[in-house]
């Protein structure tokens, strides 16, 4: 069991429940509360979903990932991409649009789960040449 990547795992765990918990009260029940047209509703909901669905095959792909050495390099790969590209969306869209990135902080997490599963597999390779 590799330990680094099962922490990125736990943690995009984590991050799945505080997104479907507490951003849902957050976010998207505001979203739903609000004047926006019906068919805006359904796309919100929708994209709400898929975030949803995205970080918890994620989570699942990370904890396969720490047990199946066989899997966990291109498992890892397409989990970093994703989270990566989410974090850089965060970014991108905290500096453009609020001015800063602090309004919105989940980049760090985004960044954090990959540099955890990547510490994890290059601990593996270590291991491997001793």
């Amino acid at each position: 069991m590799n330990k680094w990547v099962l922490g990125a795992g736990i943690l995009s765990g984590i991050t799945f429940f505080i997104h479907v918990i507490f951003g849902g009260w957050d976010v998207h029940t505001p979203l739903l509360e609000s004047e926006i047209p019906l068919g805006l509703k359904a796309i919100v909901t929708i994209i709400w979903h898929t975030v949803s669905a995205l970080i918890l095959i994620n989570t699942i792909a990370l904890f396969i990932s720490a047990s199946r050495r066989k899997y966990s390099g291109p498992l890892i790969s397409i989990v970093s991409a994703q989270y990566i590209a989410l974090a850089i969306l965060f970014i991108f869209y905290g500096l453009l649009r609020l001015g800063t990135v602090w309004l919105m902080p989940q980049w760090i997490v985004f960044i954090l789960i990959p540099a955890l599963a990547y510490l994890g597999i290059k601990n593996a390779n270590l291991s491997e040449q001793t």
